[in-house]
This record gives structure tokens, C-alpha cells and sequence, in this order.
């Protein structure tokens, strides 16, 4: 039944069929079931007459089962496929499948769980839903990070192959390959790898992959930039350096009548951030003490192509971790 199926094709769909097949190993059984499933898909989504809309304004994709249960999902190629698997087991039109020749009689169907070996999908497929979810997740700064990693190292290299064969192999030459051209060091590649790691961690969620390989993956240490150990001289301020630019800061604080240069001496005095420090507030000093709870930051807002640019700064409501959520003492200098 299934190879008669497959013959009633053109020529050019069953060259494009065959072409498929070998593409991804799939014997002539599986490409019928391929076949199959397309065929079972066109004509379910014919037969919904239910309104499938997208709302403009959050852009998920809307619609009803015949039961009258509401879906929503943020693709439309994942709401056909609950309409998809909702008719397809239904007893009336599993017979109706096998009187049009689409399935034989002892087989059944389900879109929600496709054979692995047909998994076509890659990282480009499942890009803007991750980015819709990572931009819930973290900051805007994070994610302006992110999208500079996508499109540096990972968009034109491994994003167009299957994750069904993504595996450790691939996983492993892109990641040496990446950390020798560019001469990395070890901390920027692991940042690069958070990146990749949040994606292939979205796919296991989305049982598109049943395992994210890039964790378990150890990258010769030999292969990164060695950081340079920077002199003491280099690293810090001496007391006497410190002592000299504090005295500079506070004449010109005079000279010109203003605050701002002695800025620089409380951050030598306390040991804050520049950040938490542009973010101080009368109400934060609280007896003796300063009350770090708060910080600036850049701001990133969205390009009409969908990135991110600088956009002046804000205050978080944070610090920078949760060890920097502080209270500093504070003696009679500062």
C-alpha cells in the first residue's frame, strides 16, 4: 500500500523524495511514512474549518479543537501539529485514512511524536522561539551578548545541521575549531558555550533532542590563550597612588565647585562598583552605614531587524550578584 502510494508521484517530487532519503539514511519504509505524514497533515488541515489567527500584538498563533478547547502556541507549525494529532486519533477519521490508502490498516499515527530518524530540525528552526524565552530569562545586557555569539560563532558554522546529529563529534570540532581561529581564552569561550548550552537546553525541553552532548564535553585546557599574570604594580593602586589622586580630586572639587571628582574617592574609600555607585541615594545611608542594593547599567533597546543597540543607562534594582547585595561602614573620610 505504502510503496503504491509513493509511486503515484511525479517524477520530480519522488527524485526530491529519494534525494530526502538519502540525505538522512532513511530506508524506502520510512520515506513512505514520511509521505504518509504529509499526506495525513494536508488533509486534516483541510478539513479544520475552525479560524486559526495570530495575535498582533504577543504574535502566538490561535485557534479551537472541535471539543472546544482553546490552543495557543507561538509557531504555527506547533499548533498544526496539535490540530494534527488531535484528529488524527480520532477512531472516524483513522478510517477514513485508511479508505483513502494513506495508512495500512494496522498502523497508527501520531504528529506529536515523529520518527526521530525524520527530526530536520536545527538551530536556525528553533532560534526564535529560544530568543522569545531567553529574553524573559535574562537581563537585556545578557542577551545582547547572546545575539553577538549567535551571529559570531554560531549561525554560520553548526546552526543549519539537524540536532538529531548534532552530536558530541560536531559539538566537539566547532567548539576547538572557534577557540583556535580566534585565539580564545578559556572565559570567553565559556560564555559562548552559555549561549549555545541555553539553546540545546531548549530543544531537550521541547523533546526535540532527547540530551544537550555539549555538556558533557571537556575542552583541552592547552587549546586557549594563556592569560596574562598582570605585575602588582599593574593590577592595583599603590597607597601612596591612591593617596595622590584622591588630593588631585578633591582640588578640583574645589576649584570648580563640584561633587563629581570626588566620586573618585569614595569608590578608593569603600570599594564599590562605578555602577553602584552612580546608583547611590540619601535613603540608602542608614546610621554608620551604606546600603548597597541597587546599580547602573547599559540599556539595550530592540532594532527594527529584531537586535539590540546601546541605549543610555538605567537602574537595576540589583547588584551585580548576590554577594554585592551589601552594607559598607562608614568612617569619618568618606
Amino acid at each position: 500500500m505504502m510503496t503504491a502510494n509513493l509511486e503515484k508521484l511525479t517524477p520530480e517530487l519522488q527524485k526530491n523524495l529519494t534525494d530526502f532519503a538519502d540525505a538522512n539514511n532513511l530506508s524506502v519504509r520510512e520515506l513512505a511514512q514520511l509521505y504518509n505524514m504529509i499526506a495525513i497533515h494536508k488533509f486534516i488541515m483541510e478539513c479544520h474549518t475552525i479560524p486559526i489567527t495570530q495575535n498582533k500584538t504577543n504574535r502566538r498563533w490561535y485557534t479551537r479543537l472541535p471539543n472546544g478547547k482553546q490552543v495557543v502556541k507561538t509557531s504555527r507549525t506547533d499548533l498544526e501539529e496539535i490540530i494534527v494529532s488531535y484528529y488524527a486519533n480520532l477512531p472516524e477519521v483513522k478510517q477514513q485514512f485508511m479508505q483513502l490508502g494513506l495508512l495500512p490498516s494496522k498502523e497508527t499515527y501520531a504528529m506529536a511524536e515523529p520518527p526521530k530518524l525524520l527530526n530536520t530540525c536545527t538551530l536556525k528552526t528553533i532560534y526564535p522561539q529560544w530568543l522569545e524565552l531567553r529574553e524573559c530569562e535574562v537581563g537585556m545586557n545578557t542577551l545582547a551578548d547572546d545575539l553577538a555569539y549567535w551571529k559570531d560563532y554560531i549561525e554560520d558554522s553548526i546552526a543549519d545541521i539537524p540536532l538529531s546529529q548534532l552530536g558530541r563529534t560536531k559539538l566537539k570540532a566547532w567548539g576547538c575549531r572557534i577557540i583556535k581561529d580566534h585565539s580564545m581564552k578559556k572565559k570567553y569561550f565559556s560564555n559562548i558555550k552559555r549561549t549555545l548550552n541555553s539553546m540545546l537546553d531548549y530543544a531537550v525541553d521541547e523533546e526535540i533532542i532527547e540530551a544537550n552532548r555539549l555538556k558533557d564535553i571537556k575542552f583541552n585546557a592547552n587549546l586557549f590563550r594563556p592569560v596574562t599574570p598582570k605585575e602588582e604594580n599593574e593590577e592595583v593602586f599603590t597607597e601612596k597612588e591612591q593617596q595622590l589622586v584622591m588630593e588631585e580630586a578633591e582640588k578640583d572639587s574645589m576649584e570648580n565647585d563640584s561633587a563629581l571628582p570626588l566620586g573618585i574617592c569614595i569608590l578608593f574609600l569603600t570599594g564599590m562598583r562605578v555602577g553602584e555607585l552612580c546608583a547611590l541615594r540619601n535613603c540608602d545611608i542608614k546610621g554608620n552605614y551604606l546600603h548597597i542594593n541597587q546599580m547602573v547599567t547599559e540599556k539595550q533597546s530592540k532594532t527594527a531587524d529584531g537586535g539590540l543597540k546601546r541605549d543610555g543607562y538605567m537602574i537595576t534594582p540589583h547588584a551585580k550578584t548576590s554577594a554585592g547585595m551589601r552594607k559598607i561602614y562608614l568612617t569619618a573620610k568618606v
